[in-house]
């Protein structure tokens, strides 16, 4: 085509082109060279876009990587710390996992971890909870404890985030409703009536609670005073109840931990003895309701005699504590 309107031929083959194309007679030569243009014009645009479509190919197929987000809020400090990092590495572990068969299979996708420490304090949950839905994160794991997912829940609901929270130990009866909430254990009823059935066997015919003042020690002692007293049991009036200690050394096992749960072992010490002058020893129990804070609990408790006279029972926040064996 250049060739054709470009360069007229002049040899003798000039006549021939000329009566193929006519151009001095059919078409004006300015209408030709504007034609010429035009055409240039088509072809310049076409090379563009086709290295603009082979860049921006390039660039998919380097970037098409699709990130999964997902969130974790985690007890990494403070009360049962060990839990949290326990779950972490498990996760960590999860998404190398899940990361190395997408890419064996050839799946542009990538699970991308969030993990926020909660301390195990319902206000920080809330805090980082807020963090990781700033990121646009809408799965999220955790949090642990039925207080920390209590404050989280309640802000979804009133903001009405589309979030959903995967709580992998939360077990508070009043928590447990059609939500957007996974718990993988289910809620303190049944615990509360196992634990009470497992004292009457044993011979308990006398309660005497030290429990944590939250959602987590308050509904599982409800659940279990109500089957106990079905049985036939008594409850002690006289219920310790504390504040859980929260920071880096709430569990620890310093000294000054033990000095600060004197005040609740002294009430559960006045509670047992008012107890065993209706009660001998062998039929009043102790129901503790706790997390990692046991461990200074149990130690200090020895300083008090009578403690050691009756049967102690724990609670699912405090099986398979590594640091009671």
């Amino acid at each position: 085509w250049s060739l054709a309107f470009l360069h007229p031929i002049r040899d003798k083959f000039s006549f021939k082109w000329q009566n193929i194309f006519n151009f001095k007679i059919r078409i004006p030569r300015r209408i030709t060279t504007l034609l010429v243009v035009l055409i240039l014009i088509l072809i310049l645009g076409l090379l563009i876009v086709n290295l603009l479509y082979s860049t921006i190919s390039t660039y998919s197929i380097i970037d098409n990587t699709e990130e999964i987000k997902i969130g974790a809020l985690l007890g990494l400090s403070g009360i049962s710390s060990e839990r949290g990092k326990t779950q972490k590495s498990a996760l960590e572990e999860a998404v190398k996992d899940v990361n190395e068969n997408f890419s064996s299979l050839k799946i542009n996708k990538k699970v991308v971890l969030y993990v926020e420490d909660t301390e195990r304090k319902p206000d920080v949950a809330l805090v980082k909870l807020k963090k990781l839905a700033d990121r646009n994160i809408r799965i999220i794991i955790g949090p642990p404890t039925s207080s920390e997912l209590n404050a989280t829940m309640k802000y979804i609901d009133e903001n009405k985030i589309d979030i959903l929270l995967i709580s992998q130990s939360s077990t508070s009866p009043s928590l447990s409703k059609p939500d957007n909430i996974f718990r993988f254990v289910q809620n303190d009823t049944k615990q509360g009536k196992e634990t009470a059935k497992k004292m009457w066997s044993d011979g308990i015919r006398l309660v005497v609670p030290m429990l944590r003042t939250d959602s987590y020690g308050n509904e599982l002692y409800n659940a279990m005073k109500m089957n106990f007293e079905k049985l036939g049991g008594n409850i002690s009036t006289k219920v310790v109840k504390y504040n859980p200690h929260v920071g880096k050394f709430a569990g620890s096992l310093h000294r000054i931990n033990f000095i600060m749960w004197n005040q609740e072992l002294k009430s559960l010490s006045s509670a047992v003895s008012n107890a065993t002058n209706f009660f001998s020893p062998d039929s009043i129990g102790v129901y503790i309701i706790s997390y990692g804070e046991i461990v200074p609990i149990l130690i200090q408790a020895q300083s008090y005699n009578n403690l050691n006279t009756v049967k102690w029972y724990g609670s699912d926040g405090t099986a398979k504590n590594e640091h009671l064996l």
